[in-house]
């Protein structure tokens, strides 16, 4: 890998007393992204190969604002305005397509909450920083954080976007593992795509976000999180057969009845759930797995996927998430 380098590089310290990284890093310059382009009419195989190789700049990159400073573990790529790649791309015109790398804190508002981003924007291509360190420089404080939201940045108060093109990046590369993003709505074209781009090094030290499509088969003990995870992957392949109903029912009869059944029927299942009163989370579980298992996929509506997504599921993936911010698995 060619990177055009600059003298006088400085790494924040704390991540070299903390042994966050002994990498030798370099200035991200214009010239470093020369070789790297998008065509006009870019394809999906074009897009992947472009991801690729910024992937390896932009993994345990060191973003420098003024005041703080972001080490990335992990961020979600998403394609602006180009809807027939990327349909899990909210619109967004309020920055073009910049020729170089720039950075920002973006500041986000919904229903009177409000929040702060990391994003990194290259061409069509934003990259949501959703994992990593943070520190400011005037008291030489580290915070890890897992997820994309940051409520509070302080000490100093950000109120409107703050951009940079100070971006480290490592000599030599991260190696790199890619994954499903962390959606809130899975009925979408691009929801299998793997645009969830790690540090391995991190990965394996348990620093990284909880991945919905992976609960399931992650998590030592079962629960109500992953036959919601089960059935997510299952809608986002767009395949449910025989052998799925059977593993989803064991799971279900296992959370909801507290008991194991074999060989179940449908139906059975069905009338069972009738005596019984299901709280809301698990009346959208069952009512998402029947539409499955019945072939009737293409009737659950966006609303339904995003139900089974936002109960059990995803307080599930922030208490995972909260548990390793916790035990400082960063460290480790």
């Amino acid at each position: 890998m060619h990177i055009a380098t600059r003298p006088g590089v400085k790494v924040p310290s704390p991540l070299t007393c903390n042994s966050l990284t002994s990498s030798r890093y370099i200035k991200l310059t214009s010239e470093s992204l020369r070789d790297i382009e998008l065509s006009d009419e870019f394809n999906l195989d074009e897009l992947n190969t472009v991801a690729t190789k910024l992937s390896s700049y932009l993994i345990e990159a060191i973003v420098q604002f003024d005041e703080q400073w972001f080490f990335i573990t992990e961020y979600e790529m998403y394609i602006r305005n180009r809807s027939q790649l990327d349909d899990c791309a909210q619109e967004s015109w309020w920055l073009m397509y910049p020729g170089e790398l720039e950075a920002y804190i973006v500041k986000k508002n919904e229903k009177k909450n409000s929040w702060f981003e990391i994003s990194l924007f290259w061409d069509r291509i934003e990259f949501l920083v959703s994992g990593g360190i943070r520190g400011n420089y005037s008291d030489g404080s580290v915070t890890p954080f897992l997820g994309s939201a940051h409520q509070s940045l302080g000490p100093f108060n950000i109120r409107t976007n703050t951009r940079t093109t100070n971006v480290l990046v490592r000599e030599e590369a991260a190696t790199v593992t890619q994954t499903t993003r962390r959606l809130r709505q899975y009925k979408k074209m691009a929801a299998y795509q793997k645009w969830l781009f790690r540090s391995s090094r991190f990965v394996r030290k348990g620093f990284c976000t909880t991945v919905p499509l992976e609960v399931y088969c992650n998590s030592a003990k079962t629960n109500m999180a992953s036959v919601a995870s089960f059935l997510l992957k299952k809608i986002v392949e767009e395949k449910f057969v025989e052998e799925d109903i059977k593993y989803t029912l064991k799971l279900l009869y296992t959370n909801i009845f507290r008991r194991e059944q074999q060989n179940i029927s449908l139906n059975t299942f069905k009338n069972d759930c009738q005596q019984v009163k299901l709280t809301a989370n698990q009346q959208s579980i069952v009512k998402c797995f029947i539409h499955l298992a019945e072939g009737n996929m293409n009737k659950l509506t966006g609303d339904d996927i995003l139900s089974v997504y936002k109960g059990t599921l995803a307080n599930f993936c922030k208490n995972e998430d909260d548990k390793k911010l916790r035990k400082n698995v960063h460290l480790l």
